[in-house]
């Protein structure tokens, strides 16, 4: 599985995996500016990796605006397969299921560690709480909508 995501940026997480400050992904695993291999980080001794129990589960921060572009993408190199993700939110939490291992798939199937991969657009984790992140409050009487895409092609 190949892997792109637009961003410079992810919200870096303390002991808890609470985000508290931004991080440059530049020479880091989290460095998915071109398209890369995501197997080839998995298993980095990078802290922040570690921190998740081997993966990545972290908000890659796409910008502070709420403007609508490309968060990222997915290809499979098996079966050329690919899935673009598009979202008007400032932030997608990439996720790749750190904790499987286990006989809970459908019909029992077993499920193993790094079996899957998830793109979720949002606001940054923590955000009420750091007011330099974009904010998520809606106040009452105001009203919410947001866009995301999600593209497949071969």
């Amino acid at each position: 599985m190949t892997c792109f995501i637009n961003s410079d940026r992810i919200t870096a997480t303390d002991d808890c995996l609470i985000p508290y400050d931004y991080m440059n992904v530049e020479n880091t695993p989290f460095d998915f500016r071109k398209m890369t291999k995501v197997d080839n980080r998995l298993d980095s001794d990078h802290p922040q990796i570690k921190l998740v129990g081997g993966g990545i589960d972290h908000n890659f921060v796409l910008g502070m605006t709420r403007e609508f572009r490309h968060a990222s993408s997915l290809k499979s190199e098996e079966t050329g397969i690919e899935i673009q993700c598009y979202t008007d939110l400032p932030g997608v939490q990439i996720y790749t299921s750190n904790f499987l291992g286990c006989n809970c798939g459908k019909g029992g199937v077993n499920l193993y560690k790094h079996q899957g991969i998830c793109m979720e657009t949002q606001f940054f984790p923590n955000s009420p709480n750091m007011p330099e992140y974009p904010s998520c409050v809606l106040k009452a009487g105001e009203t919410f909508h947001s866009v995301t895409e999600y593209k497949f092609s071969k």
